[in-house]
């Protein structure tokens, strides 16, 4: 007997043999859950993977701990949508702090987008000493001052590549 996943929208496909008798993913969802009273976060004690989500093993196959919550709790993720974290802890599961959201808005709620108003290097961000980026995998602008020393370097090397 080849169990299937009942969740509506779960991609998971069927295996034809399991090292281990069928357990319901809900319930092993359940048992893995540590309720946070402070922050409302539902963490995650469960297998977490290096970026620091939850995952566990659904039919053979892995599944994000905080996709199954949506799940369950929500149902299908919708096509093109990404689940953003609004508590901001990638170990959370709760359902009310996840939000489907385009790949694009989930990007500039990230932390690292939030702050701009210096460059990694402490210049100061303003229009006149940023420029945008002309990629279309990327989105917002870039230091001049740190790109002009950039390219400096990369025509130096280009130029004296014979001689190193």
């Amino acid at each position: 007997m080849n169990p299937t996943c009942e969740l509506p929208g779960c991609l998971v496909p069927p295996r034809k043999s399991l090292r281990r008798p069928f357990e319901d993913p809900v319930k092993r969802f359940w048992e893995r859950i540590h309720f946070e009273p402070m922050s409302g976060c539902w963490l995650w004690s469960g297998g977490i993977n290096s970026h620091g989500y939850g995952h566990l093993s659904v039919y053979g196959g892995q599944m994000g701990a905080h996709r199954l919550s949506y799940l369950i709790h929500k149902g299908e993720i919708p096509p093109g949508l990404q689940l953003d974290h609004l508590c901001r802890n990638r170990a959370c599961v709760n359902p009310d702090h996840l939000e489907a959201v385009t790949v694009l808005e989930n990007m500039l709620r990230a932390p690292r987008y939030q702050d701009k108003s210096r460059c990694p290097h402490g210049h100061e961000m303003t229009k006149q000493n940023s420029m945008p980026i002309k990629y279309p995998s990327k989105i917002g602008y870039r230091c001049r001052a740190c790109w002009n020393a950039y390219q400096r370097t990369k025509y130096w090397r280009k130029k004296h590549e014979s001689t190193l």
